[in-house]
């Protein structure tokens, strides 16, 4: 943590009352308390389930849910593309970062459905037919405005409160998988199978561009998608909005398969 933008780092742990950087003096005078970190889940789920019988099983549910806080925990996918380098991210570590931290985080999914079941389906004494199907519905998650910082360059900053941006589209896929089972003797059993995953090859967009300028801004505290046209830059001058913002840079996986073979015994 930095209390005067960088010239200094100290170790604590933001939030604890009393302890070193609760409340730090920045180099301006300015007086800040450090806010706690927070990551609150929330949710509802509700599932139905037939037991394997009858040669088959089927289980459903839907999750009603909400993930809110400042801190994403151990990754920080926003900030500059994602930061895969767990607990020594650049959260907490400048004052002026702080700020329109507070909001729904990554994996906010707030609507999932999925449903899965099999059936089993004995060909003779020793050949067995195993289908199954799998099928998942998740709204997407929260976009940002994100622009650059003079010390931590671009997508540092969070221009407006997380999650700000829209939200990126429903996703959905289907999953298949076909196997057969041949009992060579009483105690080995040779098993064939293929998986076929994303079966109607959905490209749905999973990430954007959430960099709205490349320039050194500061936050727009509290602010809304209507303040943007009054952002300048630090030097006080108009900002140029990065032109790829908010096109995809990421989409669900295509179609795949996957053969595979078993000896049990």
């Amino acid at each position: 943590m930095s209390a005067d933008d960088g010239t200094t780092y100290f170790l604590s742990n933001p939030g604890v009352k009393g302890g070193l950087g609760y409340s730090v003096t920045t180099a301006a005078g300015v007086n800040v308390i450090e806010p706690p970190p927070r990551r609150v889940y929330d949710g509802l789920t509700m599932s139905v389930r037939k037991e394997f019988s009858d040669n088959y099983y089927v289980v459903a549910s839907y999750t009603h849910s909400a993930l809110r806080g400042n801190y994403p925990g151990l990754f920080f996918s926003e900030y500059g593309g994602g930061q895969l380098d767990p607990n020594i991210t650049a959260l907490y570590d400048l004052v002026s970062l702080l700020p329109n931290t507070d909001g729904p985080l990554t994996n906010d999914v707030p609507n999932a459905f999925k449903a899965s079941g099999a059936y089993v389906y004995e060909l003779d004494a020793k050949t067995q037919l195993q289908l199954g199907a799998n099928f998942s519905a998740n709204q997407g998650g929260p976009s940002n405005y994100l622009g650059a910082h003079e010390l931590y360059g671009t997508g540092a900053a969070f221009i407006l409160p997380r999650g700000s941006g829209p939200r990126l589209p429903w996703n959905w896929q289907m999953d298949l998988r076909g196997a057969l089972a041949y009992k060579l003797t009483k105690d080995y059993t040779l098993g064939l199978r293929v998986d076929v995953f994303n079966v109607t090859n959905n490209q749905a967009t999973i990430a954007v561009d959430q960099n709205y300028t490349t320039n050194f801004v500061y936050p727009i505290v509290n602010g809304t998608p209507a303040d943007l046209p009054y952002l300048k830059t630090t030097a006080g001058a108009p900002v140029a909005k990065n032109l790829t913002f908010g096109l995809p840079i990421a989409y669900q996986l295509p179609l795949s398969a996957r053969f595979g073979a078993t000896l049990s015994f």
